[in-house]
């Protein structure tokens, strides 16, 4: 089935809807609102699922300032559904359609993993080799550990100790393009230099560069592109057309325009750096490569061995534990478990989540300048979805949309699914700040502090990731510096305020208030940040920050500061 609206936010309901396979009628968005619940659990899945999108995606398209929507549900053993909402770009209105391809940014990484895996299972590689057998022009800088650990297990599940968490913001396309070897070597942003910066098997931590690190063995070992390789090997055997690695296969005709937060069209970027987040596909291709690599439908065993889908499918390491409240990968995946360090951990190329009742969700998100993309598949079920979207707050539809289909698929199974889904508190933060400025920005922040618990994904962080939000605008010419100011200024002192107890809050508009040469208040700030008691690393890196800025005007409290974290890295180092 595939839904077409070429309605953008704010221009109304679907345009008109069309009946290819379940039967479903066009409801309009009135009617669809007035399905009870109890009318719901007696509808089969997948007209609870089309019913449910109609009637919701276009509203958060609204909401969240979100030009197109591409959704594909499929099941083991039948043809994926697609859905498409809204358009490719603003400019144009052309509608997003089935052949309408997506830049996925991280969901690389598990096609990345399926790849190897395939090379693995026909023996021409091992995952515990080191990865410098493979590498031939490039070596890492030398460190306290050995280089000889580095293997690509450990790349794939994220516990390598490499840097680099990810490429922001990518190179302007058409236009020069750093190579891979200059992105590795940090020659042209030293922040992207691919270093060893943990012990190897120690423990996990998310790297990007490990993947890129991986991509230039590949290429260099089979003496081909990363492309060609992934297309010989994963595309060509499933049909998939429009699947590509290349760095600019979004500039074919078929390609959607990024959007920034406003819902205004930004300049298409790529990087060197594909099998870390290069990957442009559509929404039904990427339902069936998820599908082949898996799940157990008829494409089960085109691409991988039994052996090879079960490394891909299963927790291969400790996941990153978390000091604060749910993630949005909980909140979309793992709805209604409890809080763990452990509720999400790595395959060799994505991520599981074990959620409450047992089940599982196996995939991999994806964030890129102007794009958000997730894939997840529940292996108890056989059902799989993909949300693609072509802006910058797409998360603000991924988050519902993912936790929504993940109630019908627990219904269909007997299992209760009475739990709300949130909405996702930073994306509603830059929606409203860019379409009505600081007083919409602070509105929201009000709206969400005051909402029911469980309403929406919020906490002490929210107003802080908006704010770096509002920094990586500024790296991309969209603000500037006054406008962080103001902006940051209100959200962060509102968050101080509402969050009295956060040592978060408290040091975040201690830098702000310093940024804004506000010395007195920023010192009174950052000293009642230190006496909430001892620091998380983010926040102690805010206040450090902060009292560097400050320096001589608050000099007692930098001496404070600097004996608290001397005493907590020798507290550390004893354990």
């Amino acid at each position: 089935m595939n839904f077409s609206n070429a309605a953008m936010p704010g221009r109304g309901q679907p345009a008109f809807c069309r009946d290819v396979i379940i039967g479903l009628i066009c409801l309009s968005a009135v009617t669809a609102s007035s399905l009870a619940a109890k009318e719901a659990e007696q509808q089969d899945p997948d007209t609870e699922l089309a019913n449910l999108l109609a009637m919701r995606v276009p509203e958060l398209q609204r909401r969240y300032n979100v030009p197109g929507v591409a959704i594909a549900l499929w099941q083991d053993g039948k043809e994926p559904v697609v859905f498409n909402f809204g358009v490719t770009d603003a400019r144009t209105k052309a509608p997003i359609t089935d052949d309408t391809t997506f830049q996925v940014a991280s969901i690389s990484k598990l096609v990345t993993g399926a790849l190897v895996l395939q090379l693995r299972d026909a023996g021409e590689i091992s995952l515990d080799e080191p990865i410098g057998f493979y590498l031939h022009s490039f070596a890492l800088p030398p460190s306290q550990w050995t280089e000889r650990d580095v293997t690509i297990r450990r790349i794939l599940n994220h516990t390598a100790g490499l840097s680099v968490h990810g490429y922001f913001p990518g190179s302007v396309i058409p236009g020069e393009m750093p190579t891979l070897q200059q992105s590795l070597e940090g020659n042209l942003n030293d922040a992207e230099k691919v270093e060893l910066v943990a012990e190897p098997g120690r423990g996990y931590r998310y790297s990007g560069g490990g993947f890129s690190l991986l991509q230039l063995a590949l290429e260099e070992k089979y003496n081909a592109p990363f492309a060609r390789l992934a297309e010989d090997r994963l595309f060509k055997p499933l049909g998939l057309s429009a699947a590509s690695f290349e760095a600019d296969a979004i500039l074919d005709g078929a390609g959607a325009q990024p959007h920034d937060s406003a819902g205004k069209a930004m300049p298409q970027r790529a990087f060197a750096n594909v099998a870390a987040g290069g990957l442009v596909i559509n929404a039904g291709e990427l339902a069936m490569l998820a599908e082949a690599v898996l799940g157990k439908g008829p494409l089960h065993g085109k691409l991988l061995t039994n052996e090879g889908q079960f490394l891909l499918t299963s927790p291969s390491a400790i996941g990153e534990a978390t000091s604060r409240g749910v993630t949005m990968e909980q909140a979309m995946v793992a709805p209604g478990s409890a809080p763990g360090p452990y509720l999400i951990r790595p395959t060799l190329g994505a991520m599981i989540a074990t959620r409450g009742d047992g089940s599982h969700v196996i995939g991999h998100t994806g964030s890129n300048v102007g794009w958000k993309a997730a894939v997840e598949y529940v292996p108890e079920t056989g059902a799989g979805i993909a949300v693609l979207t072509n802006s910058e707050t797409g998360n603000g539809i991924l988050l519902p949309v993912v936790c929504e289909w993940l109630k019908v698929q627990d219904r269909a199974r007997g299992v209760s699914a009475d739990r709300h889904c949130p909405e996702f508190g930073l994306a509603l933060l830059e929606a409203a700040y860019a379409r009505d400025g600081v007083d919409g920005m602070q509105s929201a922040y009000s709206k969400m502090h005051n909402a029911s618990p469980g309403a929406y994904l919020f906490d002490d962080w929210t107003a802080v990731g908006f704010v770096i939000s509002l920094f990586a605008q500024r790296d991309l010419g969209l603000l500037d510096m006054a406008d962080i100011l103001a902006a940051g200024q209100v959200v962060l002192r509102d968050n101080a305020v509402g969050f009295p107890q956060s040592g978060l809050a408290a040091s975040a508009n201690s830098l702000i208030l310093a940024l804004a040469g506000k010395g007195d208040e920023a010192c009174r700030e950052a000293s009642r940040a230190m006496s909430t008691g001892p620091l998380e690393e983010q926040a102690s890196g805010l206040l450090g920050q902060a009292t560097s800025i400050l320096g001589a005007n608050c000099s007692a409290l930098e001496k404070a500061f600097a004996t608290e974290k001397a005493e907590t890295a020798d507290s550390a180092g004893g354990k």
